[in-house]
């Protein structure tokens, strides 16, 4: 990675009655969510 952070993830043991897509779903969240806590909010 040139600038920035990269992330590998890997899933396992996910019970088949959870959808994949609901997985992804699920981890661009947790992903915003991260980057609220961790990026500054500069006014200006």
């Amino acid at each position: 990675v040139l600038c920035g952070t990269e992330v590998s993830i890997a899933q396992s043991g996910i019970p088949e009655v959870i959808p994949l897509e609901m997985c992804y779903l699920g981890w661009q969240e947790s992903m915003a969510q991260l980057a609220n806590l961790v990026e500054p909010d500069i006014p200006g």
